[in-house]
């Protein structure tokens, strides 16, 4: 069971008001709000700086921030859906997803309801990862 899944099943089995249900709640929500936040600060600096674009550009970084706030909301992606979410090439998509599956980061199966449609998704152990870093205090105050 990764972090996540330990947090959402803490919060669920705990009563409403109790401090294990509060905590995990808290890890949650701050998790996705840091993600969404680097996410905004990056597209942000994108358009002050269209010029330098090319120079902040981090594809797999973007990727996987996409790929772990979609897992946390319950969302299902697709390589055309993450394309557009970071604003890159389909080619450089398509390039940095093959990475990453290799490289056993996220994941790529048939669709619920249709085959064609091959959602991605992080790998339990990333998504672990990704709690861990956003639980550890780097971004006090948010």
């Amino acid at each position: 069971m990764s972090q996540l899944e330990a947090l959402v099943s803490v919060s669920a089995a705990a009563p409403a008001d109790t401090p294990a249900a509060n905590d995990a709640e808290d890890r949650i929500g701050r998790s996705i709000r840091l993600a969404g936040y680097i996410l905004d600060f990056r597209d942000q600096r994108r358009k002050a700086f269209p010029d330098m674009a090319s120079m902040f550009d981090e594809p797999a970084w973007d990727l996987v921030l996409h790929l772990f706030l979609a897992n946390v909301r319950g969302e299902e992606l697709t390589i055309s859906e993450l394309e557009k979410r970071c604003g890159i090439p389909h080619t450089t998509a398509y390039r940095y997803k093959q990475a990453l599956i290799e490289d056993e980061w996220i994941e790529q199966r048939k669709g619920r309801s249709d085959a064609r449609r091959q959602p991605l998704s992080l790998k339990a152990r990333r998504m672990s990862q990704f709690m861990e870093f956003f639980a550890n205090g780097l971004f006090e105050g948010t």
